[in-house]
């Protein structure tokens, strides 16, 4: 029997319904007393229930469910593989719903392509049903009007891109010259290593950046190693013998490096705060380093083992070295009379105390302190042990500079002009000439026949220097006045 349109028009509505219990519900309403009509619409969903939904259902099979479907409703099935429809020729269904059917279709004009094709099924063109399939039309043509905006704007950002790139490289060459014209090599070849990351495609900038970096490394000293701490690293020195590197950090490490193999030596020095100096014994056995927690700590340079108990002051430490034959470690500590804290409530707290400083000696081994010691109330500035190990250099915040032995004795304060003899200078381009025992220092300036003479500093002594041989002490302050002592 042909469906009739209330049958086609009870199909529709039972079709919209995706709630089970509700369509059940709207079938016991609707058909109620003529169970044909409602065997006969059931009929038609559970055809069209095979068939799937909208573009989720395989090809294969799509075409017997079609029938069936269209069969159940008395309705012939006219679009078969080759059929045209307008400008467009079936190919094969490739899905169905409860609308309509999707075929992949040819497009013959005005462009040859292949799209997706959906034809509504006989009696389901209501306005509802058409209006929702222009809808999904117009959908479909926004997004792929979508992509390509999207495709153009890509290929812009690009372009933009690569055109900020070349710009940028150009830059960084502009940069890199500037910076050879000042002689800062190591500076330029940083810009030109930019700018060849930079260059991209350009062959004739890279092979320029390339040769420029050449010229700069021929000229540049080689690396030979590298090593790393987790925090900044406050000290670095050779050994006696120049085989291993000794460094010092703020992440509470010192560590010892073969050069050779580019491996640590023996354990990492660990320490419990940052570790602010080491240095080497004459030797190179042993090797002291001294920590922000007020501790000095000797160690066996081979295997990392600490030799004795810390070495405990009650001033933050500044310095500590070895004496000549290594017995004996010296320590030196200071503090400022100016002190910097903040409060629990977050402002900052001045303070003031008493400015101390103190060089010490202890026993290597056994970390015992010894009697010497030398003490003032003035922070330290300076302090050097000098090649021979003979002379310990001091100089100190209230502007005093003085000679100590071994032993931490006084020797002599730097400015008694009685003890040394000495040359000094103001700025560069003077002539050094040695003055006589009792004399100040003199400097003859260029253009002048004759010295000027003028007191040893005027200001707070910032540097020491001694020669190799022990034989003079180098001052400089903060005057910019350098003087030379004959010791």
């Amino acid at each position: 029997m042909k469906p009739s349109r209330s049958t086609e028009e009870l199909f529709a509505a039972a079709s919209a319904l995706t709630d089970p219990d509700a369509r059940l519900a709207y079938l016991d309403r609707i058909c109620a007393g003529n169970p044909e009509l409602r065997e006969e619409v059931e009929r038609l969903l559970a055809a069209a229930g095979r068939a799937g939904t909208f573009l989720d259902s395989p090809a294969a099979g799509v075409t017997e469910v079609l029938r069936e479907v269209r069969e159940a409703a008395g309705v012939p099935m006219p679009e078969q593989a080759g059929s045209r429809i307008g400008r467009y020729r079936l190919l094969e269904p490739i899905g169905e719903g409860g609308f309509g059917v999707v075929w992949m279709a040819e497009q013959e004009e005005p462009v040859r392509r292949r799209v997706a094709l959906k034809i509504i099924k006989p009696g389901m063109d209501s306005r509802e049903v058409v209006a929702r399939f222009e809808a999904e039309r117009q959908a479909l043509a926004d997004a792929a009007d979508a992509q390509r905006a999207e495709a153009v704007q890509r290929t812009i950002a690009e372009a933009t891109a690569e055109e900020s790139q070349q710009r940028l490289a150009r830059l960084n060459t502009a940069q890199g010259m500037q910076l050879m014209d000042r002689g800062d090599w190591l500076g330029a070849a940083l810009w030109f290593n930019d700018a060849l990351r930079l260059a991209g495609p350009n062959d004739a900038a890279e092979a320029a950046n390339r040769l420029r970096l050449g010229v700069i490394l021929s000229y540049a000293p080689r690396l030979v190693r590298l090593w790393s701490h987790a925090g900044p690293v406050n000290r670095a020195s050779f050994s006696p013998d120049g085989q291993w590197v000794l460094t010092a950090a703020q992440d509470g490490l010192a560590r010892l490096w073969d050069l050779a193999n580019d491996q640590p030596v023996g354990a990492a020095l660990r320490h419990a705060a940052p570790v602010r100096d080491a240095e080497f014994s004459r030797d190179g056995r042993y090797v002291v380093t001294i920590c922000e927690d007020r501790t000095a700590r000797v160690w066996e340079a081979a295997s990392g083992k600490v030799v004795s108990p810390p070495l405990v002051h009650p001033l933050p430490l500044c310095r500590a070295w070895f004496s000549r034959d290594g017995r004996h470690v010296f320590t030196a500590s200071s503090r400022d009379a100016y002190s910097f804290s903040w409060s629990d409530a977050g402002d900052l707290e001045f303070k003031t105390r008493s400015a101390q400083s103190e060089i010490q000696i202890w026993d290597t081994l056994s970390g015992r302190e010894l009697p010497s010691n030398y003490r003032r109330n003035s922070p330290l500035v300076q302090v050097l042990p000098s090649p021979s190990g003979r002379w310990v250099a001091v100089a100190y915040a209230d502007g005093e500079a003085c000679l100590l032995d071994e032993r931490l004795h006084l020797d002599r304060r730097l400015g008694d002009w009685s003890g040394l003899s000495v040359t000094g200078m103001k700025t560069v381009g003077t002539i050094i000439q040695l003055g006589q025992p009792q004399d100040p220092p003199e400097v003859k300036m260029p253009g002048e026949e004759k010295p000027v003479w003028h007191p040893a500093h005027d200001g707070r002594i910032h540097a020491l220097a001694f020669r190799f041989d022990d034989k003079y002490l180098a001052t400089a302050a903060s005057d910019g006045s350098v003087v030379l002592w004959d010791l």
